[in-house]
This record gives C-alpha cells, sequence and structure tokens, in this order.
C-alpha cells in the first residue's frame, strides 16, 4: 500500500512538472514569435507562416509580397541614440498595423528595419503598386519620438507567387532585390520585380567576383594612352 501510495505521488509530481515545462514552453515560444522592439510576428514567425500558407494549397496559391524598408535607420539611430530608433521602428510597426486591419494580411518585422507584408490573392503588378503606394502615403510623416521629430521615408519592393518564385526563399528575395531597385530611384519609391532585375544583379555579383580575383591573381595591367 504504501509502495502504490509513493508512485501515485511520484506520477502526480511528474505530471505538475510536465504541465510547467509546456507552459514555459509555449511561454518561450511566443516571445520566439514577437519582434521585442515592434510587437509584431517576428522573421521566424514569418516564415514558419508562409510556409504553411504555400505548403497548404501550392498548386492554387497565389500571394503578393511587400518588402518595406525604412530608409537611413541606422542615421537616425546614430543621430539620436537607441531608444528613439527603436521607438521609431514600433511607431512605423503601428501605423501598418493599422492600415492592414482590415485586410487578411501576414505582416512582421523581417529585420532591423525591414517590414514584410504578404497578401492572399490574385494581385497585379499594378494593383501591388497601388497598395504600396498607399503603405508609403500610410507610413511616411514625421513622428514625434521624445522630444524629437523624425521623418520617415520608406522604400517598396514588390514579388508574386508564383509568377516570380517557386519559393518562399525565392519570393523574399526576389521582393528584396526589387526594394533594393526602388532605394536607387530615391526614396518613397515602389519597384516590382521582373526578369531583367534579377539579371543586372546577377551580372553585377559576377562581376564583382570577377574583380575580386582577378585582384588577388594580379591580373591586373595598366595601359598608357597619349593625350
Amino acid at each position: 500500500i504504501f509502495r502504490d501510495e509513493l508512485l501515485e505521488k511520484e506520477l502526480q509530481i511528474n505530471a505538475k512538472l510536465e504541465r510547467k515545462v509546456a507552459e514555459r514552453t509555449k511561454e518561450l515560444n511566443d516571445l520566439l514569435d514577437r519582434d521585442v522592439v515592434t510587437g509584431l510576428k517576428s522573421r521566424r514567425c514569418f516564415l514558419r507562416e508562409l510556409r504553411h500558407i504555400i505548403d497548404a494549397n501550392e498548386n492554387e496559391t497565389h500571394l503578393i509580397l511587400f518588402y518595406i524598408d525604412l530608409n537611413r535607420y541606422k542615421m537616425i539611430k546614430t543621430m539620436f541614440g537607441n531608444f528613439v530608433g527603436e521607438q521609431v521602428l514600433k511607431e512605423v510597426g503601428i501605423s501598418l498595423t493599422e492600415y492592414f486591419q482590415e485586410k487578411d494580411a501576414l505582416l512582421a518585422s523581417y529585420g532591423d528595419d525591414v517590414y514584410v507584408i504578404v497578401l492572399k490573392g490574385k494581385y497585379t503588378y499594378e494593383e501591388g503598386e497601388v497598395i504600396a503606394s498607399g503603405i508609403i502615403e500610410e507610413c511616411s510623416r514625421i513622428y514625434h519620438v521624445d522630444g524629437y521629430d523624425i521623418r520617415v521615408t520608406l522604400n517598396a519592393g514588390i514579388a508574386i507567387y508564383p509568377t516570380d518564385a517557386s519559393s518562399k526563399a525565392e519570393l523574399i528575395r526576389h521582393a528584396d532585390i526589387a526594394m533594393s531597385e526602388a532605394r536607387k530611384m530615391g526614396f518613397n519609391k515602389v519597384q516590382s520585380f521582373d526578369e531583367e532585375l534579377e539579371k543586372i544583379v546577377s551580372n553585377k555579383n559576377r562581376i564583382e567576383l570577377l574583380l575580386k580575383r582577378a585582384c588577388f591573381d594580379e591580373e591586373f595591367i595598366l595601359n598608357y594612352q597619349p593625350q
């Protein structure tokens, strides 16, 4: 009888410990799924949910991805400090949340100064550019943070699944390429991805690699031209 009582107590203690472990595990996962600065979904959570969306109905899934970059974030942190910079990120995140609150959007913080938004549906590039322009209009303004007036500008890159990509990684990379091209045009610009952009980027990377190799192998020569 005594042995049975000990066994029962042991089972109760194990069950209690298992419940505590499950609770702590859930708390940790919830923390990891939220960006600590903006409160938006984290990169980890975004990638998982995007994979689920694509895998759920792979052959019929249509998505549009907006890759939003906050310009001059490092300069803001340098001039006004980390706290002000992070508050600006948070304010932009709030603006994005309010803009998409009536839409079924997957919104997340993807990096220090990058936001990503995914909408389900068959969108054209023109429709995507209208949405991206609305995002920029909503978020590109002066934010009052800790006694400072901070002017914020954005750039947006657009990629469509499955038109521009066959996987989530390729979709994100192509939207990033489009955003980088938008940045070259100035502030508050939008650019949709196309195959020519990828060719330009691939060619640029190839030339950089060849130049580094040529420098290492001492393949440069100097030619003089009479003037």
